[in-house]
């Protein structure tokens, strides 16, 4: 995640108008074949509208359904502290859910799901879509459009150019 990423487009995490709202961004691993050991996630945030207490952020790890995330995968945890302002906030993984497969695709999702009214975070989007995995190189790649989801609706997937700006550390095991 480079300092020199260009702003194109947040998206919006928490209560807004009274539906909550969900973004992702979707990474694909390496060929190693012994796999991988997720590390962390760290998220790149505008400026949220809170009011009161910052609500807890969830980051959630999903298996791909296609070009969406699909089942979540439980036994991976995040721990890490909420945006109390702009700024990149990481988010470490633990679990046996950290253990990724070789050459798999996945997607990281973030929600706020205690926020009520208009409380929300705005994640930053990007144009890049380089440099924002590591290890970097032997396969390892990051979608070029993030995805949000309404309440309980559909995944939204936006065209290209509209990634979340995130970054993802992982060990080859």
């Amino acid at each position: 995640m480079s300092n020199h990423d260009s702003e194109t487009h947040v998206f919006s995490i928490g209560s807004q108008f009274g539906t909550q709202k969900r973004a992702g961004q979707a990474f694909e691993t390496g060929s190693n074949t012994g796999g991988y050991t997720l590390s962390s996630v760290t998220g790149s945030f505008s400026l949220g509208i809170l009011s009161g207490a910052n609500p807890d952020i969830e980051v959630k790890l999903h298996a791909a359904s296609g070009t969406t995330p699909g089942g979540e995968i439980t036994t991976a945890t995040f721990s890490g502290s909420n945006p109390a302002s702009a700024g990149t906030h990481t988010y470490t993984c633990s679990g046996a859910g950290c253990a990724l497969d070789a050459s798999a695709t996945y997607f990281v999702t973030f929600s706020a799901p205690t926020a009520t009214g208009s409380n929300r975070y705005l994640l930053k989007g990007t144009t890049s879509d380089t440099e924002t995995l590591t290890p970097s190189g032997n396969g390892w790649s990051i979608a070029n459009a993030a995805v949000e989801k309404d309440g309980g609706g559909s995944w939204y997937v936006h065209g290209a150019s509209h990634a979340a700006q995130i970054k993802v550390t992982a060990v080859t095991k």
